[in-house]
């Protein structure tokens, strides 16, 4: 059983993907969602905690924990909107 078939007509490339296959990445999608709003959530604690009680490493900013935060939610956001979108474009 393939899980990706490909069919090439001409100049284009049509991939479809197995109905399994695409479950498993939809699954894997929302676990990296899930894991990087929690490294994020981590790193805001930790900028938190810096600035009440000072730095916690001796050469780091507390605002570099704010900026590494702010990448992680964003990467969050992107994940789940293309689930949503995925999903409502089907409907």
């Amino acid at each position: 059983m393939n899980l990706l078939l490909i069919f090439d007509i001409g100049y284009l490339k049509v991939f479809i993907l197995n109905f399994k296959l695409m479950k498993a990445l939809i699954k894997v999608l929302i676990w990296i969602a899930w894991i990087s709003s929690a490294i994020a959530v981590a790193f805001v604690i930790i900028g938190i905690i810096q600035g009440f009680f000072g730095r916690l490493v001796h050469n780091t900013e507390i605002i570099k924990y704010f900026y590494v935060a702010n990448s992680f939610f964003l990467l969050t956001i992107v994940s789940l909107l293309f689930l949503y979108l995925g999903k409502h474009n089907k409907e």
